[in-house]
């Protein structure tokens, strides 16, 4: 009899601690942020093409290029996507044949907004994106500032070393629509239309850290 209340006894302080110990382990358990954000600083190398003028062709020289992406959400994958870059170059004349001539330098803004989707949510996430914006030329020689419409498709995978950090490669193509108007590109005339077209396109490839929150 003694054996049998002792059991129940045991049976009882075990089902009255378990209920203890799950709430325990549902406080300890990590609370994912209402709306998370990402933060990646980016360094890469950028490449354009150029713009052809009479005797070749007047582009923005390949050079290295830094920013920022910062991420914002996560609605089944997709998330707003904010990202500045920032190069710092030069203008060329290439002509049709011989090395390039360096006409002035040059730095060149870009600011973009859209969105970004996370293919799958493993340690390894590949992605896609697609941003507008603006790209802001400013030329460090006597020709005026030029402000123009750019759009930008992503492609990359993000690989999350812990729940707050991880590293982000991605490669992107921007096309800057630009009309003859220009003056960067068609002071002394070029093959642009009157309109803005598909003017010139950029690659950059990039990576970074990212910061998880």
């Amino acid at each position: 009899m003694k054996h049998r209340v002792a059991a129940a006894g045991l049976v009882g302080a075990t089902l009255a601690a378990t209920p203890c110990a799950a709430q325990y382990l549902a406080e300890q358990e990590p609370q994912r942020p209402v709306l998370p954000v990402e933060i990646t600083p980016m360094a890469g190398y950028a490449f354009q093409n150029g713009i052809g003028v009479p005797g070749g062709a007047i582009d923005v020289g390949a050079s290295p290029a830094f920013g920022a992406t910062v991420n914002v959400g996560d609605w089944y994958g997709a998330r707003l996507e904010v990202a500045y870059t920032l190069q710092d170059t030069g203008v060329e004349l290439q002509p049709g044949g011989g090395p390039p001539q360096p006409l002035y330098g040059l730095t060149l803004h870009q600011m973009r907004i859209g969105g970004e989707y996370d293919i799958l949510h493993e340690t390894v996430r590949p992605f896609v994106g697609f941003t507008l914006g603006a790209a802001l030329l400013v030329p460090r020689a006597d020709v005026a500032d030029e402000l123009w419409f750019d759009a930008t498709l992503e492609g990359g995978a993000k690989v999350m070393l812990s729940r707050v950090l991880g590293v982000r490669a991605q490669a992107q193509v921007t096309n800057i629509f630009v009309d003859r108007s220009s003056r960067i590109f068609c002071s002394g005339g070029c093959s642009l239309p009157d309109w803005p077209g598909l003017g010139t396109t950029e690659v950059l490839l990039a990576a970074g850290p990212t910061l998880a929150f």
